[in-house]
């Protein structure tokens, strides 16, 4: 569902960037006052778009570490009760440094 949204997301930055670029192609002294709020406008929206795409990273980032710490606890209960355990090893996709 999140990457779901994130797409959505990018999808929707990205037309929005291509939209303003081709309004910013043109000089401000041929546009009207309309054009001109209207990129202002444009602006806005993608700040607005970022700031959501900054929030759905915040909570995947919340989630990851929720499910570590649920791991963790599961294997000290495990080990607690005289199990052996081990992890089988998954690269992470979405640690801090791929985020970066």
């Amino acid at each position: 569902m999140i990457f779901a949204q994130e797409l959505e997301l990018v999808d929707s930055q990205s037309r929005m960037q291509q939209d303003l670029r081709r309004r910013m192609a043109i000089e401000d002294t041929q546009k009207s006052a309309s054009e001109l709020q209207r990129e202002q406008e444009i602006l806005a929206d993608i700040m607005r778009t970022v700031e959501k795409r900054d929030m759905l990273v915040s909570l995947l980032e919340e989630q990851r570490l929720k499910e570590r710490a649920e791991d963790r606890d599961l294997e000290s209960l495990v080990l607690s009760k005289g199990h052996e355990f081990h992890w089988a090893q998954v690269e992470d996709s979405w640690g801090p440094e791929k985020l970066a």
